[in-house]
């Protein structure tokens, strides 16, 4: 395996700091097959960190090695001794970080997504609760699509239920004193989806009481008794 098939391209960040550039680095299906062994045979472990004065759980998973002889693929000690050569640095350690998406409503469902402390019936009222107003709303967006009868007060349902989902959400939070605990890619639920939540809702009622379909819901429905 040739690890340094080129030139690596430097690039300069100050006066003492670089970073190296080398395409080519592994061969795409050494690289996959590398990868692949990584993700079913590597030590991960969720670990903690200290951010904003509280313990967070890292959005990623970690392993450790600091004998490379107990690294799970031959490339990696290979690698080390390639940079070894390349630098002329002894690398006879290997620590490896694995990111992946996650979908932060839903996380909270995850097992280890949250700190072990945080209720699992707050997990499961949260998780589900956005479960059920996403479907309520895939559903709305569909007959809406389609101009559908009832397509209106289907989005005011869905409006309702997760309004109501949202405030209930906050409180218990409050009553649970979740923020306390380390709640991992979670915040992200707190910093953007709960903002971005309460706008869209904002915009979606302002558009439903202008709509004259709504505006003719009531009449209709008096219409019918």
């Amino acid at each position: 395996m040739n690890l340094f098939p080129g030139h690596p391209q430097r690039i300069l960040l100050d006066e003492t700091s670089w970073l190296e550039h080398l395409p080519g680095w592994l061969h795409p299906g050494d690289a996959a097959s590398l990868l692949a062994n990584l993700i079913a045979n590597a030590r991960w472990e969720r670990r903690e960190r200290w951010m904003a004065g509280r313990q967070v759980l890292e959005p990623r998973l970690a392993a450790e090695y600091n004998d490379l002889a107990e690294a799970p693929d031959p490339a990696l000690p290979a690698a080390a001794r390639a940079l070894s050569e390349q630098y002329q640095v002894p690398y006879d350690g290997l620590w490896i970080n694995f990111y992946r998406f996650r979908v932060a409503d839903r996380a909270v469902l995850a097992p280890g997504a949250v700190a072990a402390a945080v209720p699992i019936a707050f997990q499961r009222m949260v998780g589900f609760g956005d479960l059920i107003t996403a479907a309520l709303a895939l559903i709305a967006l569909a007959v809406l699509r389609a101009r559908l009868v009832g397509a209106i007060a289907l989005a005011w349902t869905v409006l309702v239920v997760g309004m109501a989902d949202t405030i209930n959400a906050i409180i218990q939070s409050m009553r649970y004193s979740v923020f306390n605990h380390a709640l991992g890619v979670n915040w992200v639920i707190v910093t953007i989806y709960v903002p971005a939540l309460l706008v869209s809702s904002a915009l979606i009622l302002w558009q439903l009481l202008r709509s004259p379909a709504a505006a003719a819901l009531p009449a209709t429905v008096v219409g019918n008794h």
